[in-house]
């Protein structure tokens, strides 16, 4: 889960999930993978990036998600995923 909040409440959450159930595994250990989030500049506008990459000693593997800031808000119908990675937008 990726919330995306100003300093008075969160604006956003969007649940990140995989259908391949070794890979979402993968993605949700604490212990065998390290997790780097980013704000990334680009010509289009601003995005965050979530980069998901095994730690030692498994073998190199990542995942990268990127999900565009639009208006202020987080735009995960137009989000780069891998093809069984998945995004969407959710409220509490």
């Amino acid at each position: 889960m990726l919330t995306y909040a100003s300093t008075e409440k969160v604006i956003r959450e969007v649940p990140i999930t995989c259908a391949d159930t070794t890979r979402a595994q993968f993605l949700r250990s604490y212990a065998d993978t390290m997790r780097t989030v980013t704000l990334v500049e680009r010509p289009a506008g601003r995005a965050i990036r979530i980069a998901f990459e095994d730690a030692y000693p498994s073998p190199a593997r990542s995942t990268v998600v990127s999900i565009p800031i639009v208006k202020d808000d987080l735009d995960a119908a137009h989000a780069e995923v891998p093809a069984d990675v998945h995004v969407a937008t959710w409220r509490r």
